[in-house]
């Protein structure tokens, strides 16, 4: 019976090989796509990012709505209505004083002043260490 299991998948396997062997032909090679990555771009709200990130602290949530902002919505820098919006939209209390979260946040190294304003509003984004600490879940590895 064990044998038999084995040839099964080993037929399975290979069948399988073979596919992703004619899905790189024909795409020239780019069968590699993170589609992880790529469903999750257009099917994540923010709301649902930041229960799976659970940030402890609003300077951790204002951090991880700018980083959704950048990765999910595209955009190169955000201002302070722009993550209003965004932690509206997550249907998250704003800060009672979100400058000071996105502050606090940019003396850890995390957020930084964007080169040029946004809608005459100072503008920031995250930075390398902001992504690895979000994508670590708020843990610096």
């Amino acid at each position: 019976m064990k044998e038999e299991e084995d040839e099964a998948l080993v037929k399975r396997l290979e069948a399988l090989e073979k596919r992703v062997s004619e899905i790189e032909a024909r795409t020239g090679g780019t069968a590699h796509i993170n589609m992880q990555a790529t469903s999750l771009s257009k099917n994540l709200s923010i709301g649902e990012f930041l229960l799976e990130k659970k940030p402890t602290d609003s300077v951790k949530m204002t951090l991880a709505v700018a980083y959704y902002l950048e990765k999910y919505e595209n955009l190169t820098s955000m201002n302070r209505k722009e993550l209003e919006a965004a932690i509206r939209r997550a249907k998250e209390k704003v800060p009672a004083n979100l400058n000071d979260k996105v502050n606090l946040a940019i003396k850890g190294g995390y957020l930084q002043e964007a080169s040029e304003k946004k809608n005459n509003l100072k503008a920031w984004t995250v930075t390398r260490t902001g992504e690895t600490y979000v994508e670590n879940n708020f843990n610096l590895k």
